[in-house]
């Protein structure tokens, strides 16, 4: 493990962070990332951190499952499953309209959605976890700590 992986985990496991629906989704079904993703939701209970995300974190986590199931890498109970367990994932939701203006003003370097992950890290002052390696790219040069979900374990 890299000093910059274990300094990484230190600073994720000692407060809130927010989350993507690209998170969300390694955790609620079986894909790549999933050990990492279930470590983290762990942490909740385990070390007390606090998980936060737009409230569009719902839609988008239902359009990537609806994906998965159209390109056959789940199953439709496994769908179904998934979006049952959805709602119920332990984090803070917060709305997006508060968020529109630091999306906007991000429009340059990522979509709208994800700027609004990217917004409310920064309201919070806190790290922003992705499975996204293209938006942790995007955002390389940014001031906020994006973090890839697969440099945690």
């Amino acid at each position: 493990m890299t000093a910059t992986r274990v300094e990484a985990e230190r600073t994720l496991l000692a407060g809130p962070v927010v989350i993507d629906a690209s998170v969300a989704v390694e955790y609620l079904v079986a894909i790549s990332l999933t050990a990492q993703a279930e470590a983290l939701f762990r942490s909740v209970v385990d070390q007390d951190v606090e998980l936060w995300a737009p409230d569009l974190l719902y839609p988008e986590s239902v359009s990537a499952l609806r994906r998965l199931l159209r390109l056959r890498a789940i199953g439709p109970q496994a769908a179904e499953t998934a979006v049952g367990r959805l709602s119920r994932l332990p984090l803070t939701s917060t709305g997006t309209g508060s968020l529109m203006m630091r999306a906007w003003e991000l429009r340059q370097a990522v979509t709208p959605y994800d700027a609004c992950y990217v917004a409310l890290a920064e309201a919070l002052r806190v790290p922003f976890v992705t499975a996204d390696r293209k938006l942790i790219r995007a955002l390389s040069n940014r001031e906020i700590r994006a973090v890839y979900l697969g440099d945690l374990s």
